[in-house]
């Protein structure tokens, strides 16, 4: 069942659209230990490409 105004997505979709609609950040995000893991790794992949790029 759809609650009036909660949102559900997952953290691979996730986007900044999702958490300021209309560049209003009023928004309460509640996080799945899953979802807080699963960007962990994303911005730690994203920190090494950035790393390998500098060298460069």
């Amino acid at each position: 069942k759809s609650l009036p105004g909660v949102n559900v997505v997952s953290a691979e979709n996730l986007s900044i659209m999702d958490l300021v609609p209309g560049t209003k950040p009023v928004r309460l995000t509640i996080y799945t230990k899953n979802a807080i893991d699963y960007m962990n790794k994303i911005n730690t992949v994203w920190s090494r490409v950035q790393s390998m790029v500098k060298e460069l």
